[in-house]
């Protein structure tokens, strides 16, 4: 399952590439500049850092997955099918993260890839790896900035 998390992390790449148009195209319209309020934990002290990535990429990853993948995903999708549930669910998950609207697109590419992962895997374990691979990857590279 670790793997599957993996290979559909990787496989959302390129769609995430594509997402960061509408970002792009949002933040122009409106001015909104994506950025969330983690980043700032990024340029505190060693344990403040550790703390802010153990939440990102392994807390926020679990509670997340448990809550929108095992209980609001499928249970849209039940009543709407799964595609109206998969958009919907996403569109919930990504206007509840504090990016604005400008990090909506980016953020609604992962959850549907996470949803897509649930879905494929009937398990949570896939969408909680490329969860954590995802936030892991971002707060490497801020502690890299």
């Amino acid at each position: 399952e670790m793997g599957a998390g993996l290979v559909g992390w990787l496989a959302a790449l390129p769609l995430m590439a594509l997402s960061v148009f509408a970002s792009t195209a949002i933040t122009r319209y409106t001015g909104d500049v994506p950025s969330h309020p983690i980043v700032d934990y990024f340029a505190g002290n060693d344990w403040t850092r550790f703390t802010a990535g153990s939440l990102a990429g392994v807390w926020a990853p679990i509670t997340e997955e448990i809550m929108f993948r095992g209980l609001l995903f499928p249970g849209l999708s039940a009543r709407l099918r799964w595609f109206l549930g998969l958009v919907l669910s996403a569109f919930i998950f990504a206007v509840i993260h504090p990016q604005g609207w400008a990090g909506v697109p980016p953020i609604m590419t992962l959850a549907a890839t996470f949803s897509v992962l649930r879905l494929c895997r009937q398990s949570l374990i896939a969408p909680m790896t490329a969860h954590a691979i995802n936030n892991g990857s971002v707060c490497v590279v801020m502690l890299l900035m």
